[in-house]
């Protein structure tokens, strides 16, 4: 990547984080390209896709790259939400151990029998 890509990627990030309104960057399709397989070597895909989204039709990448990244974008998602009922589930059971192992829990439990 070379130092115009450099800047380029993290103009968007920025965009991405909200630490910026605007892009002052024409970017061409192969500097979509780079852009985007930027993006999945940094693991932030997910991220610079919610900048792609802010940007204004005239300045947003080609629809075949928008495509590639909507699509990595939502299957990041998916698989961000699994991992949060995972954890859920998890917690509950952490949380359902401890409790069992209580013996104020233990004594309360007896002392309704």
């Amino acid at each position: 990547m070379n130092h115009q890509e450099e800047q380029q990627f993290y103009k968007l990030l920025r965009l991405s984080l909200g630490l910026t309104q605007e892009f002052p960057v024409e970017v061409d399709a192969d500097g979509w390209r780079r852009l985007y397989q930027t993006a999945i070597r940094q693991s932030l895909v997910g991220v610079c896709y919610h900048g792609v989204c802010l940007l204004p039709e005239g300045s947003k990448p080609p629809v075949e790259i928008a495509m590639q990244w909507a699509s990595e974008a939502e299957s990041i998602k998916g698989l961000n939400e699994l991992l949060y009922q995972e954890a859920a589930r998890n917690k509950r059971a952490i949380n359902y151990q401890r409790t069992a192992a209580d013996p104020r829990a233990c004594k309360h439990r007896n002392h309704q029998l």
